[in-house]
């Protein structure tokens, strides 16, 4: 999912990558903002540890409701409210990215969606769009107090590609539940075996209102939906090769197939790309039943070379990289 310009693409790069946000106040970076993954000394981590849901935001968080998992690019319109952690970021009434809501107050997204040329928008030309299906005709837009982004985010690199929008009045989630609820951020923790493992392999889910086409001009009113499998950043690092200036770290994660046809797009920057896990009461305390499945985002759409194409997947910020950063600013 990559951040784009509506009406028009910027070629900032030799090798003519365009940014795609969907205002002409967006970020002025060489690439396509959608998900991204870092290497620590070019080599990729591997993690340590299994992602475990963290329950700092709510004892609900997670719960996704009712409907069918789609195959965005490629994706499928979901279920009403399936996800109900998706957000609009709205730029003076236009919808510019997505984002995930954390908390009543806190919204995950990307930094590229909340700063141009190295200083941050004002907060009062923000509304956070929460609880809509169709992006048109449902959900409540909320005003924005304050935006938090990552002090060494750097638009030339991609690098720390995250940012906190703080609503002005907190969300009454019992009020909302059914159409508005935070996802689960996940923790470093080894799993109760003792084993560890990597997210490679893994299949996460994308959600957005961004295009539905490379280049598209119109956006989809209903959200949509896209399963893609988590990549090594090895691999993504090769693929990213012929562009120097934006190395694959191990703050951020990759997503896509070989064949692409799968992908986020523009106007999907700073959506969130999100697996489930099994619930463990007696590791993560709170509520809920053993087993019950809790969805945990794993990155946030940053950047990529176009949509859904082959060989080049996208990039995400690595939520668990950024976790002390989230929870020492989240309100």
């Amino acid at each position: 999912m990559f951040l784009f310009f509506l009406a028009s693409f910027l070629d900032l790069h030799p090798l003519t990558m365009k940014l795609k946000l969907l205002n002409q106040t967006c970020l002025k970076v060489a690439v396509c903002f959608r998900k991204i993954t870092l290497f620590a000394s070019n080599y990729e981590l591997i993690f340590p540890f299994s992602f475990f849901l963290s329950l700092f935001v709510a004892a609900n968080c997670g719960l996704k409701n009712a409907g069918s998992l789609g195959m965005v690019v490629g994706g499928t319109a979901t279920a009403p409210h399936e996800f109900p952690w998706a957000v609009g970021l709205l730029y003076d009434g236009r919808l510019i990215c997505g984002g995930t809501l954390l908390s009543a107050r806190t919204i995950l997204s990307a930094a590229h969606c909340v700063s141009s040329g190295g200083v941050g928008r004002p907060a009062d030309r923000y509304t956070v769009l929460v609880g809509a299906h169709n992006r048109t005709s449902s959900g409540r837009r909320l005003p924005v107090q304050q935006i938090i982004w990552h002090s060494r985010y750097s638009e030339l690199s991609l690098q720390n590609d995250i940012a906190l929008l703080i609503l002005a009045e907190p969300i009454d989630l019992e009020v909302m539940a059914e159409v508005a609820r935070p996802i689960c951020l996940p923790n470093r923790t080894d799993d109760s075996t003792g084993s560890s493992s990597s997210l490679t392999g893994r299949m996460a889910t994308v959600v957005g209102w961004g295009a539905t086409a490379e280049g598209g001009s119109r956006l989809p009113e209903l959200l949509q939906q896209v399963a893609l499998p988590v990549i090594s950043n090895w691999r993504c690092m090769l693929a990213y090769l012929p562009l120097p200036n934006f190395p694959i770290r191990s703050g951020q994660i990759c997503a896509g197939y070989d064949d692409g046809g799968k992908d986020s797009c523009q106007g999907d920057s700073g959506s969130s790309l999100a697996i489930p896990l099994l619930f463990k009461p007696e590791r993560e305390g709170g509520q809920g039943a053993e087993g019950e499945q809790r969805w945990t985002q794993i990155g946030v759409v940053s950047w990529g070379m176009g949509c859904a194409r082959a060989r080049k997947p996208g990039v995400y910020t690595r939520v668990t990289s950024h976790l002390d950063w989230i929870q020492a600013n989240a309100k």
